[in-house]
Parts: C-alpha cells; structure tokens; sequence
C-alpha cells in the first residue's frame, strides 16, 4: 500500500513537472518584451543599445535558457522514471501494467535525453548563426521537432494510464480477485450461523 501511495506521488510530480516546464518553456520567449520594461534602469539600458537590438538578445537568452531547462528536467525524468520503477518492481502487488508503461516512459526520455534534444539544440544554434543551415539540415531540424512532441505526447499517454492504474488498484481499494467483494479464498464455503454442518458428506448421511 505505502509503495502504491509513493509511486502515485512519483507519477504526479511527473505529470505536474511536465506541465510546469511546458508553461515556464512557452512564456520565457513571449514575454521578452516585458523583461526590457521591468525597471527605469532596463529602459535606459534599452534604449542605448536600441529597442530592437535589446529584444532579440533577450529572445536569445530566452532560447538557451529553454534548451537548459529541457535538458535538465530530461535528467531529473530519468531519476524520476528509475525510483518509480523500483518501487513498482519492489512492491507486494507488482502490475505489469506499471512496470512496461515505466520501462517504455524511461525509454522514450533517454532516446530524448541522450539523441533528440542535443542534436536538436546543435543544428539549431547553428541555424541561428549567420552562416545557417542547408535546406536539408533545416528539414532535419523540422523532422526531429515533430519526433520530439510525438515522444511527448505518448510519454505523457504512458503517464496517465500508469497514474489511473495507480489511484484505481484494486488491491489497493481492497477488492481481491476481479473487484468482486466477499469472494473467499479458500473454495471451502462459510459454515451457517447457527452451527449446522451443512457439508455434502452430511447431507448425504440425512438422505
């Protein structure tokens, strides 16, 4: 029970973990114009390099801090998906459902980790050089985007079936054997209140 509890914990900060990056990921870079507006001194600033000139390096430092943050919380994914599988692996009531959809999850973000989101970091901060990209790196860039929000979007399928698997155990609600209450063990049938013995061999006896 305590491991259920703690793999439930797990996959929610997973889950939440994910959204939180999503959100800091998508306002970073659109609301540079606000950072440059923040404080008298940052528009005096602002104004000496010019206006344009201060948005865009603002929008490049957005960039890269977005790149750092996807590499780290792809990190902290892999310790998260490792002691989630632990402890499912460990647990009195293992379920393989748990145990492929985690193995599958720590999968998906170590081809991420370790192939994805480096190369695509790579070929786009060349693209941002002024040399850039060929057209045919520039399609790599375009292809690996799509693979990366395909992986995310199975990781996080994979996160809520592991997390409804969880929360709805039915070992962990106390419902043994198909969720079916009062089903015994034993085949052996409970004797009667009042004491008769009510066996075959004794009903046979009566005949």
């Amino acid at each position: 029970m305590h491991n259920r509890r703690l793999g439930s914990l797990l996959i929610g900060i997973w889950l939440m973990g994910t959204v939180l990056v999503w959100f800091v990921k998508s306002q970073t870079v659109r609301e540079v114009g606000l950072f440059s507006t923040t404080s008298l001194r940052a528009e005096k600033e602002v104004a000496t390099i010019g206006k344009e000139n201060a948005d865009r390096l603002l929008r490049d430092f957005s960039v890269q801090y977005n790149r750092h943050l996807q590499e780290m919380w792809e990190i902290v994914q892999l310790c998260t998906g490792g002691a989630l599988f632990l402890i499912s692996l460990l647990t009195s009531f293992r379920s393989r459902t748990v145990l492929v959809a985690t193995a599958a999850m720590i999968g998906i973000v170590a081809i991420m980790a370790f192939y994805i989101t480096p190369s695509l970091n790579t070929l786009q901060m060349r693209l941002d050089t002024p040399g850039g990209l060929s057209e045919v790196r520039t399609e790599e860039v375009v292809s690996l985007r799509v693979w990366h929000r395909v992986l995310e979007i199975i990781k996080i399928a994979l996160a809520l079936l592991i997390a409804v698997r969880l929360v709805f155990d039915l070992q962990g609600l106390g419902l043994p054997y198909g969720g079916q209450p009062g089903r015994q063990k034993s085949g052996r049938q409970r004797p009667p209140e009042d004491g008769s013995d009510v066996s075959p061999s004794h009903v046979r006896a009566r005949q």
